[in-house]
């Protein structure tokens, strides 16, 4: 049964980790100011022959919310495919930058138990954001990003779980097609570098590497 959990923990949070990048622009909502979005996706996971071989290909859709609760800094989280993620987001550069700079972390987490056994796990995602201005209206977001994830699981004889840490890039395009409606397409993709588990760590990226394609359609209103 501990097996059993333990590897559906790991199977969630490799989902969550591989479904989601940003898909927002730089700059803060602006105090007061509210987004909602709607981000159909597709995600393939690609491992290579070293670890088995094989590809996989699971679309989700996700629904986001985000409030600004100062000037330079936005609190809101997303459920759907990706269960739920709790996201902030903190403008770093003054407003009117010519390359505006944030740090949006997110995160989740979830636990599941059966009797005297139980297993969970926890994604953190730090990415930076950096804009380019294309036009007076749209923008160049990159976002290189640096993610943790924790799974374990047990029962009250024994217990085992590791940690995998990953590097990540996120390249999309913020469009404001008027001042209450953007789209924003964004890409990803995410290589683990290295592990730990109660038995040692290691590096290396174990022939996997997750991919992601967004398209975020966001209504609300910004500064």
């Amino acid at each position: 049964m501990t097996l059993r959990l333990l590897a559906s923990a790991l199977a969630l949070a490799l989902t969550t980790a591989c479904l989601t990048t940003p898909v927002t622009q730089v700059e803060s909502l602006g105090k007061g100011n509210s987004q909602f979005s709607l981000e159909p996706s597709f995600f393939t996971l690609a491992a290579d022959s070293s670890v088995g071989g094989g590809r996989a290909f699971v679309p989700a859709l996700n629904l986001a919310g985000a409030f600004g609760v100062t000037d330079r800094f936005d609190l809101g989280a997303r459920v759907g495919g990706s269960l739920y993620e709790v996201h902030a987001k903190l403008q770093l550069t003054p407003d009117g930058a010519t390359i505006p700079v944030s740090i949006a972390p997110y995160g989740t987490f979830a636990a599941i138990g059966v009797g005297g056994a139980g297993a969970g796990y926890a994604n953190l995602k730090v990415p930076v954001l950096l804009g380019f201005p294309i036009g007076e209206r749209s923008q160049l977001v990159v976002g290189p990003s640096l993610s943790a994830l924790s799974a374990g699981g047990g029962t009250t004889d024994a217990n085992t779980g590791g940690a995998v840490f990953s590097v990540g890039m996120a390249l999309g395009l913020h469009a404001k097609i008027n001042d209450s409606f953007a789209l924003h397409p964004e890409v990803g993709a995410t290589v683990p570098f290295a592990f730990t588990t109660e038995a040692g760590s290691g590096s290396g990226d174990y022939g996997l590497t997750s991919f992601a394609f967004t398209l975020g359609l966001q209504f609300g209103t910004t500064k």
